[in-house]
C-alpha cells in the first residue's frame, strides 16, 4: 500500500531530476550563446583600403592592409596597369562588422601612365593656299592619328607611326574658314594611356606683304643729336613701332606689326623685329695714293684723322690686315700735311704730321689686295691695291710725282700723266681718262702733248671731293684724288 509520505518522496525526486535537467539545458544554452558572442569583429574600412597607384614599371602595393593574424589577404602587389581583386578572409575567432564570416573582395587599380602627348602648336593661322607644320612628340612609341571633319585643310599624313624621334604633320589650307584637327595618340604599351588633343585652325585670305629688312633703316652716324632711324613708320601692310629715334651710337630694336588683312610673305603673322644702327662717328678716313702698281714697285695710302694721334707709334691703329703674298706694308717716316696733297718723292714734306699716317705698300705679286685697317675705337676703313704685271701710271713725271690734285673752284689746272712698262716710259700705253663725279671737276686733253707724256686739263667746278681715273691698254687703272 502506497502511503502519502512515500508518494511525496517520489514526487520530490521527480521534480529534482526535472529541475537539474532544466538547469543543465540552461547552462548549455548560455555556453553556446557566450561562445557565439566571443568572436572579435574586424575593424576594417574596406571602402578606403586601396592605394592610388600609377604605372611606372615598379612593383606597387595595392592596399593599405598588412598580413596579420586576424585575416588572410590574397595577392597585394602588382606591376602592370589594370584593376585587381584583393580578397580578405577573417580567420577563426574573427568576423566582419556585419557578423558575417565570409571572405570579402575589393578592387584596386594601377592607373595607366601618361603618354606625354606634346604638340608644338595648339592654334594655327594659315593664309589660303599656305602650309604649316606641327611637331608631335610623346614619351613612348605608338600610333598618331589625325582627324578633321573640315574640307578646308589637307593633311600630309592621317596616321603616323611614332618611334623615338619626333613626328611632323604638314597642314595645307585650301579655303577660308575654321577647322578643328583632332590628334590622337595610341601607345603600343598598354601601360600608357591613349591621349587626345585638339588644334584650332584658322584659314585666312590675307594679302601678302614682304618682310621688312634693315633696308628700311636710315644710314645714321653719331652726331650728338637725336636722329630718326627710319624715314617713315607707315607702310602698306604694316606699321613700325619701337625705338624709332635715337641719339647715341648703337643698335635699336624696331618692331614691324601687321595691319588687319595682311600676312607676311613667309606665311607668318607674328611681329617682326628689325635692328637699326647709329654708327660710331667716323673719326678716320683713308686716301689712297697710287692704288695700282707693277710687281716690285710701290703704292701708298694715308690714314687721316679728325683728331690728333701719335704719328710715331700710331696708338689709334689696332691692326692692319693685308695679304702678305701680294703686298708688304710699312709706315713712312715722312708724310704730307693734310693741306698739301702734292708729294715730292725726292725730299718728302712735313714730317710728324699730327693728323696723318702714311703707309708704303710694296707690290709683290699680281692680284688685288683688300687692305683693312681696324682702329682702336672699332672703326674699320679699307682700301684696295691693284698689282699689275705691266703698266705703271704716274701723276707727274718720274722725277716729280704727285698723289693727287688740289682744286680751287673756277680754276683750270694743267697736269701730266706718265705711263711706264718694265720701268721704261712709254706713253703709247695711255688709254682713257675720266672723272668719277663731273659735278665737282671735268677733264680734257691739253693741246700741248709731248711724245713722253700725256697732258690734261682739270677744270675745277665746285667744292666736293672726287677722283681722276686713268687706264692703260693692258687694263691697269689708277685713281688720283681731287680735293678742294
Amino acid at each position: 500500500m502506497i502511503t502519502d509520505e512515500s508518494l511525496l518522496k517520489n514526487n520530490t525526486k521527480k521534480y529534482i531530476i526535472i529541475g537539474v535537467a532544466t538547469l543543465i539545458v540552461i547552462i548549455i544554452v548560455i555556453i553556446i550563446i557566450t561562445r557565439a558572442n566571443s568572436n572579435i569583429k574586424l575593424n576594417i574600412d574596406l571602402d578606403n583600403m586601396c592605394i592610388h597607384n600609377t604605372y611606372d614599371g615598379s612593383v606597387k602595393t595595392l592596399t593599405k592592409l598588412e598580413k596579420r593574424e586576424e585575416y588572410t589577404l590574397s595577392a597585394n602587389e602588382a606591376v602592370e596597369a589594370g584593376t585587381y581583386d584583393i580578397t580578405i578572409t577573417p580567420n577563426k575567432g574573427y568576423i566582419w562588422q556585419d557578423k558575417s564570416k565570409k571572405a570579402k573582395t575589393i578592387q584596386c587599380t594601377i592607373d595607366k601612365a601618361t603618354s606625354n602627348l606634346n604638340i608644338s602648336k595648339d592654334k594655327i593661322t594659315i593664309n589660303k593656299g599656305g602650309k604649316d607644320t606641327i611637331t608631335i612628340d610623346t614619351s613612348v612609341e605608338g600610333k598618331i592619328t589625325a582627324v578633321t571633319e573640315s574640307n578646308i585643310i589637307k593633311l600630309s599624313n592621317k596616321e603616323i607611326v611614332k618611334k623615338e624621334e619626333k613626328a611632323q604633320l604638314t597642314i595645307t589650307s585650301t579655303n577660308e574658314g575654321q577647322a578643328i584637327l583632332k590628334i590622337t595618340f595610341t601607345p603600343d604599351n598598354n601601360n600608357y594611356a591613349t591621349e587626345e588633343k585638339d588644334i584650332e585652325i584658322n584659314i585666312t585670305n590675307y594679302k601678302k606683304v614682304k618682310v621688312p629688312t634693315t633696308s628700311i633703316c636710315n644710314n645714321n652716324t653719331y652726331n650728338g643729336n637725336p636722329q630718326k632711324l627710319v624715314s617713315k613708320t607707315d607702310y602698306e601692310g604694316y606699321t613700325l613701332k619701337g625705338q624709332i629715334e635715337g641719339t647715341n651710337a648703337g643698335n635699336y630694336k624696331i618692331q614691324a606689326e601687321l595691319k588687319d588683312g595682311y600676312i607676311w610673305n613667309d606665311g607668318s603673322n607674328k611681329t617682326k623685329n628689325i635692328t637699326c644702327t647709329i654708327k660710331k662717328e667716323n673719326n678716320y678716313s683713308i686716301v689712297t695714293h697710287r692704288n695700282s702698281c707693277k710687281i716690285g714697285e710701290t703704292a701708298e695710302f694715308t690714314i687721316e684723322s679728325k683728331k690728333e694721334f701719335n704719328n710715331t707709334t700710331n696708338n689709334d691703329i689696332k691692326n692692319i690686315s693685308n695679304n702678305p703674298s701680294l703686298t708688304t706694308i710699312s709706315k713712312k717716316t715722312k708724310c704730307d700735311c693734310i693741306n698739301y696733297i702734292g708729294y715730292n718723292q725726292n725730299t718728302g714734306m712735313c714730317a710728324d704730321c699730327i693728323y696723318l699716317a702714311r703707309y708704303e705698300v710694296k707690290c709683290n705679286a699680281q692680284g688685288e689686295d683688300n687692305i683693312k685697317i681696324t682702329m682702336d675705337n672699332g672703326e674699320v676703313i679699307t682700301t684696295k691695291i691693284i698689282i699689275n704685271k705691266g703698266d705703271t701710271i704716274i701723276l707727274g713725271t718720274k722725277n716729280e710725282r704727285f698723289d693727287g690734285i688740289k682744286c680751287t673752284a673756277g680754276k683750270e689746272i694743267p697736269i701730266t700723266i706718265s705711263t711706264y712698262i718694265d720701268s721704261k716710259e712709254d706713253n703709247t700705253r695711255f688709254n682713257t681718262f675720266s672723272i668719277k663725279n663731273t659735278s665737282y671737276a671735268t677733264v680734257s686733253k691739253n693741246s700741248k702733248t709731248s711724245t713722253t707724256a700725256t697732258n690734261l686739263i682739270i677744270k675745277c667746278v665746285k667744292k666736293g671731293n672726287t677722283e681722276l681715273i686713268i687706264t692703260t691698254k693692258d687694263g691697269t687703272t689708277a685713281k688720283f684724288p681731287i680735293i678742294y
